[in-house]
């Protein structure tokens, strides 16, 4: 009896951390759901710091609940982008690609039209979801670059989508003064269809 009321609270733990944006190391999660953790954008030459904002993404086959826990982005944005793209890293701005969808699905939904925004408020905080079909599945998400968009569109911050939930306090990423921001790419051939190309 004295077990069970010693490892019932550790369950009770251990369950409600695997459905929040608590910051954990190499714990495995649930299999419908990838995470990211946000960082600055790769060469991005302004003052926006987003380091330790967080995604979580549910999938129900091809239906995704996109949520989001963003701190540092500018403040009081409005219908702010925040989307899934082609690129499977943030190392460099050149590989990030533009939104990620399945194109013979129909029109791009990674698009203030389709939901995929964010707004803060005057402390530069945002927190909720929405939901989004972009025609991919949890597996073909996993690996891809998650990308934070500020009022003009311009690219501040970037992580990387994984089922293990392991978010450093900072990356590190330096800032480069070399570029601005810069607008999406063309999406590449994937192996079942092209991929979407997105504005942004």
């Amino acid at each position: 009896m004295k077990c069970i009321k010693v490892l019932f609270p550790m369950l009770l733990v251990e369950a409600v951390q695997a459905h929040t944006f608590r910051r954990t190391k190499g714990k495995r999660r649930n299999d419908n759901v990838l995470y990211a953790c946000m960082d600055t954008y790769p060469e991005y030459p302004g003052d926006l710091e987003v380091g330790g904002s967080q995604i979580v993404v549910q999938f129900n086959g091809l239906e995704i609940d996109f949520h989001f826990d963003l701190n540092g982005v500018e403040s009081n944005c409005s219908n702010c982008g925040i989307h899934i793209h082609s690129g499977v890293t943030c190392d460099s701005k050149n590989e990030v690609g533009g939104h990620y969808w399945y194109q013979n699905a129909g029109a791009d939904p990674w698009t203030s039209l389709g939901g995929a925004v964010y707004n803060s408020d005057h402390n530069g905080r945002a927190k909720s979801n929405f939901d989004i079909n972009s025609g991919y599945n949890i597996n073909q998400n996993d690996g891809h670059a998650v990308v934070i968009h500020d009022q003009n569109g311009s690219r501040i911050g970037c992580g990387v989508l994984s089922r293990d939930f392991r978010c450093p306090s900072s990356t590190g990423r330096k800032r480069s003064k070399g570029s601005k921001g810069s607008k999406g790419s063309k999406g590449t051939k994937g192996k079942r269809a092209l991929r979407g190309r997105g504005d942004y």
